[in-house]
């Protein structure tokens, strides 16, 4: 009981002093030669330096063709990948420093759907930014696919180098 009494108070604790820090927004650009992100997010700031949340928008890579080489079989196949893409995916960063100049790092992570080639998968973006204010961010960061389609199952879609800007509201 006494646990539980002591897991009660930690939680309004930090309930209360999340809702002191306050609930934010965030807009993500990120872009490359062969893609272009737009994401939207939505956290809560629990302390100082880490951020919170969940997002969705939408990444569109350049449509190419992906040359498939099974194995077993010995036979190649070439398939058109890329298109439109939209992710759903949870947001953490991290100020390292509680100044209107801070380095930070960035991950959001989750599933997305492809609607160039029906199918579904995983991404990974990592970045790191440097915090102007509380309110804007200019990053570099690695943006990663990993597909399943049923005629294929799992493929590796793309993996590329991205520049971000991030404006919180």
């Amino acid at each position: 009981m006494k646990r539980l009494t002591l897991l009660m108070a930690a939680i309004v604790v930090a309930t209360s002093l999340s809702a002191q820090i306050g609930s934010w927004r965030t807009i993500n650009v990120s872009t490359c030669v062969v893609s272009t992100q737009a994401t939207f997010t939505k956290g809560i700031q629990h302390n100082r330096h880490l951020f919170l949340g969940y997002g969705t928008g939408v990444d569109y890579t350049t449509v190419f063709n992906l040359n498939l080489n099974n194995i077993q079989t010995g036979k190649s196949e070439s398939i058109s990948v890329g298109g439109l893409a939209l992710p759903i995916f949870v947001d953490a960063k991290l100020r390292l420093f509680d100044d209107w100049l801070s380095p930070s790092v960035r991950l959001r992570t989750g599933a997305l759907i492809n609607t160039h080639m029906p199918g579904v998968g995983l991404f990974a973006t990592p970045e790191v930014g440097l915090d102007i204010s509380r309110y804007f961010t200019l990053s570099v960061g690695w943006n990663g696919h990993l597909l399943y389609t049923p005629n294929y199952g799992w493929y590796h879609l793309t993996a590329y180098p991205m520049l971000g800007a991030s404006i919180r509201f």
